[in-house]
């Protein structure tokens, strides 16, 4: 396996934290993932290492005010600007694994974001999608008078952020993984009012706007997610119809590949996106 980094500079001069994981042999396709929020790419280590040991090239970067990337930490001006990132980044994916299937792959507001690329792009680049956990609907939202008041907020002071106040414990069953989480330093809590507000939003347009998916998607969440709610998914999935499926992991918190079964997700996903290789004759 071969690994390496770059730098791409995106809108208002952001510089983007790029890498890509390579097999030995050349690959059959390539998973380009795009991580949630608070978190960073290099937390897909172990999920990028199973794809390559199935020939599977993987390329992820870190959002804008995340990771390794610039800009202030947890704010985005809009969902728009965040899908620009995916697309810029996806231009560099592509030239660098030319005439090969393109996978996208997102978990929790990454899987908004995804879910808004397949949307607003329409791009002819992706051959399939993974949906995972994904920030359509919340477990614990505020109340409308409170969304309201971010909303006039988010216009008057968009870029001021505060704690997401998220328990580390809602993450995963596992209570290594857990410790993992908290002391990660390049996991933050923080998020803007303008990030917030169109998260929120964005998020229940998806749910009822989502027919003109071309793709297969695989639309999965953890039945014990206590962070997104479930229904979000489901409603997402049944939205798009036919291209979808809609995947319940038992037993599973947000981060169903950090949880007890994880070796099973992640080798679903694995053969989920075999399958449609094999109906692609590659």
């Amino acid at each position: 396996m071969k690994t390496e980094s770059y730098e791409i500079y995106a809108s208002a001069d952001i510089k983007l934290f790029c890498k890509s994981w390579k097999p030995a042999d050349p690959p059959k396709a390539v998973l380009f993932i795009v991580h949630g929020h608070g978190e960073h790419s290099g937390r897909y280590e172990a999920l990028a290492n199973l794809f390559i040991d199935n020939q599977i090239a993987v390329f992820a970067f870190d959002h804008r005010g995340h990771g390794k990337s610039g800009g202030k930490r947890g704010h985005a001006d809009s969902i728009e600007q965040f899908v620009e990132d995916v697309e810029l980044v996806l231009m560099k994916c592509r030239s660098l694994f030319l005439e090969i299937p393109v996978f996208i792959y997102g978990h929790s507001m990454g899987g908004q974001i995804v879910a808004s690329y397949l949307d607003k792009v329409k791009s002819k680049e992706i051959s399939g999608a993974i949906v995972s956990s994904a920030w359509f609907w919340l477990v614990s939202s505020p109340p409308a008078w409170q969304i309201k008041l971010i909303k006039k907020l988010a216009l008057i002071m968009p870029r001021l952020t505060l704690s997401n106040g998220l328990d580390s414990a809602l993450i995963s069953s596992v209570a290594t993984e857990v410790l993992l989480y908290k002391n990660d330093p390049l996991i933050h809590d923080k998020i803007s009012l303008a990030l917030f507000d169109t998260l929120y939003h964005n998020g229940v347009w998806l749910t009822n706007h989502a027919q003109e998916v071309k793709v297969p998607v695989l639309v999965c969440h953890g039945d014990k997610d206590q962070i997104t709610d479930r229904s979000g998914s489901e409603q997402y999935a049944k939205k798009i119809g036919t291209k979808a499926e809609f995947k319940i992991w038992p037993g599973a918190k947000h981060e169903s590949h950090n949880d007890y079964d994880k070796e099973n997700v992640m080798q679903f996903y694995v053969d989920w996106l075999g399958a449609i290789l094999k109906s692609m004759d590659i």
